[in-house]
């Protein structure tokens, strides 16, 4: 095949195509690479699995599974809902008011700086195993960047047009709906694309340590049991699933925000 008609056929499959093919191959180039690492140097499976043994274990398990990856996307979507409003709602705050900013801002880094794994015991000291703790965990984890990025966001406006505004005498309501959100939606979907994955992340971790159900206790039950395939099996969903959720954004970024320019 010569060149002009291989770059026909590459121009032909579009640029997101593109992107698309390559991001799948460099999964299936991991897994073959994992394959022969361990195939060939004999990786006991209790450390790391041959994924030849893992696909089949997959489906013999796969209700377990199921099972526990129902609850992690319930608890994971909340507190990726919640952490996302507190962090729009804060930011619209901490740009409108400059004694909101003062106070709000050390708060929020101060929180940040908490690991999660330190904080989660105590959150179930005070929530209790379960539901509660989870998503409450799963908020704190995806609050902070979904607060900092619109942050910046509203106040990335075009200073001209922002003027214009001023002139024609619009409301802030008016300001923030027509002029900062729209501003701001390149810096929300950069948001969008960390919190999805750290919610579930979160959830996980949470699950691990104040739970007793969802994928994250799995592996933790797993691991003490020593059922070392389906610890492996739970960590791979997990991961597929932490994958997932960016791919998602990220596609709803590529259909909603079409004309921002690339930054």
């Amino acid at each position: 095949m010569n060149l002009s008609a291989t770059a026909t056929i590459r121009h032909g499959l579009g640029p997101r195509l593109q992107s698309g093919l390559l991001k799948v191959g460099g999964l299936a180039a991991l897994v073959v690479v994992w394959q022969i690492v361990t195939a060939t140097l004999g990786v006991p499976s209790y450390i790391l699995p041959e994924p030849s043994q893992l696909g089949p274990g997959l489906l013999q398990d796969r209700n377990q599974i199921l099972d526990g990856l129902r609850p992690l996307l319930v608890q994971s979507a909340l507190g990726f809902a919640f952490g996302n409003a507190f962090g729009i709602v804060l930011a619209a705050l901490v740009n409108r008011f400059a004694t909101v900013r003062v106070t709000v801002m050390p708060v929020a880094l101060a929180v940040r700086s908490i690991p999660i794994v330190a904080i989660t015991p105590l959150i179930t000291l005070i929530l209790g195993f379960g539901l509660k703790t989870t998503v409450t965990v799963a908020t704190l984890i995806t609050f902070f960047p979904a607060f900092i990025n619109m942050v910046r966001g509203l106040a990335a406006v075009d200073r001209e047009a922002l003027q214009l505004f001023r002139t024609l005498d619009a409301g802030e309501l008016t300001v923030f709906w027509k002029l900062r959100w729209p501003s701001a939606m390149p810096y929300f979907f950069s948001a969008l694309k960390v919190t999805a994955p750290a919610a579930i992340l979160g959830a996980t971790v949470a699950e691990y340590i104040a739970s007793n159900s969802g994928l994250g206790y799995m592996i933790q039950n797993a691991s003490t049991n020593f059922q070392y395939r389906l610890m492996w099996e739970a960590t791979i969903v997990t991961t597929a699933a932490v994958i997932v959720a960016f791919a998602v954004v990220s596609w709803l970024e590529t259909m909603l925000v079409r004309w921002a320019p690339e930054r």
